[in-house]
């Protein structure tokens, strides 16, 4: 191959010669095909004429899919591989916020029928197609609800005119989409609570009984009136869980949000003498919303 002349375009018999160097390396007619492909758009983009579609080429690749035939060896996502692939999530992920970041992911693309590429970015080029919070919409229809995804780029659409996918609740299962998408960690631990056991997690019989004070969206600054208004209306309680905080990375820096947090904590304290105070850890994330 060392002997031929830098030439364009591209003779013939160089591309004949070509394909039967790429054959002798043992590299499939798929790949040798993605070689024809981008000498084609070279060719092109130079208007040039294009010797990969000569009558020899198309032979000589048809040739290369005979002599050494792929079989797809990928299998289609079922429900039912889909729900093993839920469930396992947990002990293959790193953390459980990986979890959340993933199961979200493969059910709204599944029932969504998304690319990877709608809802991720791959490469750096397409860093502004991914799905944004800004294009998720929940409501409510006929007493289900409705997640409304505004899918801004695809395949087919490459010039941004935009479309809806609408997905509707599907109860009792765990791998519906719409729950899975609007995860907020203590509102759905209290629902999971409320459908799997009771509110009290079935520890009653231990003197053990649970007030869950979850909001979606919750902030810092609810905190307070939130345990005061709690405090009035139930028996003090003897542990108190805060987890908290995370909404508010995309208002305060990290050192006002963590002096703000210590004086809040300190008047609770004194509001709850006698109750343990418990911090729950703001978990990761890589881009915090509208941040």
């Amino acid at each position: 191959m060392d002997a031929l002349g830098d030439l364009w375009p591209a003779p013939l018999d160089h591309i004949m010669l070509f394909i039967a160097y790429l054959s002798r390396q043992s590299r499939t007619a798929s790949t040798i095909s993605s070689y024809m492909a981008a000498l084609s758009f070279i060719h092109k983009i130079n208007n040039w004429s294009d010797p990969s579609h000569t009558f020899l080429v198309t032979k000589a690749l048809e040739g290369m899919k005979r002599l050494r035939p792929q079989k797809d060896c990928r299998a289609p996502i079922t429900i039912e591989l889909l729900q093993k692939i839920y469930c396992e999530l947990p002990n293959v992920c790193l953390s459980y916020y990986e979890v959340l970041l993933f199961r979200p992911a493969y059910t709204l693309a599944f029932f969504g029928l998304f690319r990877v590429g709608e809802l991720v970015f791959t490469t750096n080029s397409m860093a502004n197609r991914p799905l944004l919070y800004s294009d998720i919409n929940f409501s409510t229809s006929q007493g289900r609800s409705m997640l409304t995804v505004q899918l801004r780029f695809s395949k087919t659409d490459q010039r941004g005119k935009s479309c809806r996918v609408h997905l509707a609740e599907l109860r009792k299962n765990p791998i519906c989409p719409v729950s899975n998408v609007r995860d907020s960690i203590i509102y759905w631990a209290h629902r999971s609570a409320l459908r799997l056991l009771n509110r009290h997690l079935r520890l009653e019989q231990q003197g053990v009984h649970i007030n869950w004070m979850g909001k979606r969206g919750m902030k810092w600054h609810n905190v307070l009136t939130t345990v005061s208004k709690n405090i009035r209306n139930f028996p003090v309680p003897r542990i108190l869980i805060l987890h908290v905080g995370g909404n508010d990375l995309i208002d305060y820096t990290t050192s006002m949000l963590c002096a703000k947090i210590e004086y809040d904590i300190s008047i609770l304290a004194q509001w709850l003498p006698n109750t343990i105070i418990i911090w729950s850890d703001i978990l990761p994330r890589l881009y915090w919303r509208e941040s």
